[in-house]
C-alpha cells in the first residue's frame, strides 16, 4: 500500500511586516515566517546577492510563484549547460519555510 506524501505548498500571502511574512499553507494553516532566522540559517551574509533582503523595502517585493515565495529583485544567476548565465529569482522551498515557521495565533 502506497502512502500519499503531501508536499508543503504556500497558497497565499496574508501580510508582510518588516522581515516577517504570514502565509497560508496547503494544510490550511496560517503561519508566520521570520526571515531573520531563515536568512541566517541559509548563510546569507554581506557577500550574498540575497543580502538585499535585509532591506525591508526590497524584502516586501516578494511574490508568490509556483507555491513558494520568490524575489525577482535579487541578482542571482545560474550557469546553463551551454555556459550561458541566466538570471533566476531567489526562492526557498515551501518545505524549508514550513520548518522555520510558527503557527499564527
Amino acid at each position: 500500500m502506497r502512502q500519499s506524501i503531501k508536499i508543503p505548498r504556500i497558497l497565499k500571502i496574508n501580510w508582510i511586516k518588516e522581515l516577517s511574512i504570514s502565509v497560508v499553507f496547503n494544510n490550511g494553516e496560517s503561519r508566520i515566517i521570520d526571515f531573520r532566522k531563515v536568512l541566517k540559517k541559509s548563510n546569507v551574509d554581506e557577500t550574498s546577492p540575497a543580502n538585499i533582503l535585509y532591506d525591508t523595502e526590497e524584502f516586501a517585493k516578494v511574490e508568490l510563484v509556483g507555491n513558494t515565495l520568490s524575489w525577482h529583485n535579487v541578482e542571482q544567476f545560474i550557469t546553463m549547460r551551454n555556459g550561458e548565465k541566466m538570471k533566476v529569482p531567489y526562492e526557498i522551498g515551501a518545505d524549508v519555510l514550513l520548518k522555520y515557521s510558527q503557527p499564527e495565533k
